[in-house]
Order: structure tokens, then C-alpha cells, then sequence
């Protein structure tokens, strides 16, 4: 489908590309992950129709799910209403700030140049 899109984007005139490239970002959703702690397994099927699951672990009983993030509340609630549903914990990724100051380049060369000291 992409390449289609970088193919009319030769022919068509730039204004037309800018709308085309705004559609294809509508496409791409924001997810979250969910953390859904159960009393058995038997009821990961049911917990198909909130959403992606992700992994399920055995041991600890507890499912990663995902899903819209526009949703994230009502699914929820909804979960949290379920009997064999002991807890449900949402990922804070979407909203923690991934760009850092003052990491990246280092402008102490004496640093790097302490490891090629030699006896």
C-alpha cells in the first residue's frame, strides 16, 4: 500500500502528497499495554475481545494486553468489573518523556583515552 502512495506521490502535484501523508499517519494508532492479573488461565479468551494480547505468563497469571489508547479507560473499567480479574495496571510509556538533555556527545576526550593507559 506504501509503496502505491510513493508511487501517485510522483504524478500528483505536493499539495495532494501532504494529504496523502497525513492519512497514512491516521492509520497508525496509539496503543498502550495493560497489565491484567487473573485467577486462571482458562479465561484468556475472554480477555481477547478488550484488545492485542500480547504474552501471557503461567506462573505469575497475568496478561499483557493492548490497546487503543483512546479506550484505555473504558477497557479498564471493564475489566475491573470482571469476576476472575484480580487487577489491572496500565503502562505509563505513552507519557513518559523519552528525549534526554545533556546525553549524547561528550566533549571530555580525557574520558575515552583513560582506558588506553598500558603498564
Amino acid at each position: 500500500m506504501l509503496s502505491s502512495l510513493h508511487a501517485a506521490a510522483a504524478v500528483v502535484p505536493e499539495a495532494a502528497v501532504d494529504a496523502d501523508e497525513v492519512e497514512v499517519k491516521e492509520l497508525v494508532t496509539e496503543r498502550v499495554g495493560l497489565a491484567v492479573y487473573i485467577q486462571s488461565l482458562k479465561q484468556v479468551k475472554q480477555l481477547k475481545r478488550f484488545g492485542h494480547v500480547h504474552y501471557a505468563s503461567k506462573k505469575m497469571k497475568y496478561v499483557i494486553l493492548y490497546c487503543d489508547l483512546e479506550d484505555a479507560d473504558e477497557t479498564v473499567e471493564k475489566l475491573e468489573r470482571m469476576p476472575f480479574v484480580k487487577q489491572v495496571l496500565m503502562s505509563m510509556r505513552p507519557w513518559i518523556k523519552t528525549e534526554y538533555q545533556g546525553v549524547g556527545v561528550d566533549t571530555n576526550k580525557e574520558k575515552h583515552d583513560d582506558y588506553k593507559m598500558g603498564l
